[in-house]
């Protein structure tokens, strides 16, 4: 078993998969790991927007992106029709309100030692 696919029409495959689910991590917090943990785990409580697959923009980016990455469009159009619109996620990809000072001693207490120097 090797760890890189032989053929180049896997690879486009494995390219573009990887694209549709960064595609799909534009919805998910960058930062704020209370709110991951809270993401995490499938809870009934996040309400989520209709599929995408009943969206005709979204339709018709999964169809270009078939057609400009040579994949097959009814397997594009699956994965993109699956993902939903979550506005918890939205505001929690939202830089914070609070401004972060960073702090030089701690830095250097952490960081900083005979070791890595």
């Amino acid at each position: 078993m090797t760890l890189f696919p032989t053929s180049a029409s896997r690879l486009r495959q494995i390219l573009s998969a990887t694209f549709l689910i960064a595609l799909g991590a534009i919805h998910l917090p960058a930062s704020h790991a209370k709110g991951l943990k809270k993401i995490a785990v499938a809870s009934p409580r996040v309400s989520a927007g209709p599929p995408y697959a009943l969206r005709d923009e979204a339709m018709q980016f999964a169809d270009d992106l078939a057609n400009r990455r040579g994949l097959d469009p009814a397997w594009v159009r699956d994965a993109i029709g699956q993902a939903r619109f979550i506005p918890v996620i939205q505001r929690l990809m939202q830089p914070s309100l609070k401004p972060f000072v960073k702090n030089w001693r701690v830095y250097r207490s952490r960081f900083i030692d005979p070791i890595r120097i």
